[in-house]
């Protein structure tokens, strides 16, 4: 069994954004966070609801969460699939010659 995280922020692919993790190994102090400061969660912290698993790999951490679920058998997670554009060469240069 498996606690599956969803999240509503998607992959180019248009998959969302998942994460499991066996039922067992869920932290005791893993959280849903609608708050932060006594304040609703800003957008860009995850606005509406956000997981969050301390000490644990910011792949836990789900933000936008619209799904817990708790599922049989192996689920892998998606983070894969979620990629970041690699860099061209000029825009390397720029990143490594430019200033803090």
């Amino acid at each position: 069994m498996h606690v599956l995280l969803t999240g509503a922020d998607k992959a180019p692919s248009g998959q969302c954004y998942e994460s499991a993790v066996r039922l067992g190994d869920v932290p005791r102090d893993a959280l849903i966070a609608w708050k932060l400061n006594g304040e609703p969660l800003p957008a860009d912290h995850g606005y509406p609801l956000r997981v969050v698993v301390p000490g644990n790999n910011a792949h836990l951490s789900i933000k936008w969460l619209k799904r817990v679920a708790v599922v049989d058998g192996d689920r892998l997670a998606v983070a894969d699939k979620f990629r970041v554009p690699a860099l061209t060469e000029a825009q390397q240069r720029n990143v490594s010659t430019s200033k803090a």
